[in-house]
């Protein structure tokens, strides 16, 4: 009897340990798989995070392109205008000359003019 019992307890014990090891390997593989779904999840958050950094730094150098074109069309603009102010000035200083040349012009004449009237005058008398 004693032999049965142990027979029993060794088909228990082997049993149980075999129920164990089926349930190792099950829990194994089960979390294997929920592993496996989790990184799938990652790795599609990963390369939608780097799909919209790729778009972002496009957009970027977008705009920085447009502020470079914006800042040299300032500086164009900044150069022209520069240019415009220094011919206005060249302008004034040549109006400045030739107002100065018609008075003294002017002052010629009509100091001549009353050389010429004294002299008329002169001659007269």
């Amino acid at each position: 009897m004693m032999i049965l019992f142990m027979k029993m307890a060794f088909y228990i014990i082997a049993s149980v340990l075999f129920g164990l090891v089926i349930g190792l390997l099950y829990s194994n593989a089960k979390n294997r798989e929920i592993y496996d779904d989790k990184e799938q999840k990652m790795l599609k958050i990963i390369s939608e995070k780097n799909s919209n950094i790729i778009k972002l730094k496009s957009e970027l150098r977008s705009i920085r392109r447009k502020i470079d074109a914006i800042n040299q069309g300032y500086t164009l603009q900044s150069k022209l205008l520069t240019a415009k102010e220094s011919e206005l000035k060249d302008i004034k200083s040549a109006t400045k000359e030739y107002e100065d040349m018609k008075t003294k012009i002017s002052r010629r004449i009509k100091t001549n003019l009353e050389q010429k009237q004294s002299r008329i005058n002169s001659e007269k008398v």
